[in-house]
């Protein structure tokens, strides 16, 4: 009602202020990239092989 809309609308008394001093973002392709060992390459295709597919982890 009415006094919802007001105290929406009014300035609050604090500010917002950040929880961390400093902020890495992730760059896309850099962080994310993920490296498997020739063993772990070798499992995961096999199983997929036997799913009839592709491995769509090691792309």
């Amino acid at each position: 009602g009415l006094k919802t809309t007001y105290y929406l609308r009014t300035k609050s008394a604090t500010n917002i202020e950040k929880a961390t001093a400093e902020v890495q973002k992730e760059i896309r392709g850099v962080v994310g990239q993920k490296t498997f060992t020739p063993e772990q390459v070798q499992a995961c295709s096999i199983e997929a092989m036997r799913n009839g597919g592709e491995c769509e982890a090691c792309q």
